[in-house]
């Protein structure tokens, strides 16, 4: 999303950084990125180092896909196993930036 400064997908190919806007595919460069309002750690603060419906939203989905992905090849005990842990990683992440911001 570019209301968080999207995402680099092709880099290192491309220095473009891709999001949506509006219900629309849009991207950024570097340049355009430092010029806006807030850098890129305000953006990281306020998305992902704090529980935010943005973040939960990404966190469980990227559960999900790891646990299904590590089901899918390792077994499911392994599977759930590694999305508990990216969760408990997660959780450790936000007590942690919090007592310590």
């Amino acid at each position: 999303f570019l209301y968080d400064n999207g995402l680099a997908w092709f880099w290192p190919y491309s220095k473009k950084y891709w999001g949506i806007k509006d219900l629309k595919v849009v991207y950024r460069t570097p340049k355009q990125l430092s010029q806006s309002e807030g850098g890129a750690f305000d953006s990281l603060h306020e998305c992902y180092l704090t529980p935010t419906r943005c973040s939960v939203t990404e966190f469980t989905l990227t559960s999900i896909f790891i646990g299904y992905v590590a089901s899918t090849v390792f077994g499911s005990i392994l599977g759930m196993t590694l999305a508990l842990l990216f969760w408990i990683t997660i959780a450790h992440l936000w007590y942690t930036y919090r007592h310590y911001h």
